[in-house]
């Protein structure tokens, strides 16, 4: 099932998640968002046979709706809209973070990233 919220699956303190993916962009943009992970203290990395695996689904949507990305409630799965996504414009990995924040723990709002956090150390 499909969840745009996600809380306590992770966090900080945790063992980490695990990103993989079989598509050079999304792989390129799971790495930058794991190293911006890295910033704020988060365990969060990318390799074959990962816990969570980061896809492109065109006909994402929820209740008929299309967006942008989404993790699922398993915990397993982040999807982002391929059809949605406009290559040179969108930032993908910033989605990507978005979304594994959700894993990690964080709720939505005003803060970075679309998260509830804050911006990390300098």
């Amino acid at each position: 099932m499909l969840a745009l919220v996600m809380f306590g699956m992770a966090g900080a303190g945790s063992p980490g998640l695990t990103l993989a993916t079989e598509d050079g962009a999304l792989l390129a943009a799971s790495e930058r968002a794991a190293e911006e992970w890295g910033r704020y203290g988060e365990s969060v990395s990318v390799g074959k046979g990962g816990t969570v695996q980061v896809r492109w689904n065109p006909d994402l949507n929820l209740d008929g709706m299309p967006v942008a990305a989404a993790v699922y409630e398993a915990g397993n799965r982040i999807d982002v809209n391929s059809a949605l996504y406009r290559p040179n414009v969108d930032c993908l990995w910033c989605a990507i973070f978005h979304e594994v924040g959700h894993l990690l723990g964080y709720g939505h709002g005003d803060d970075h990233y679309g998260l509830s956090m804050t911006k990390p150390p300098a």
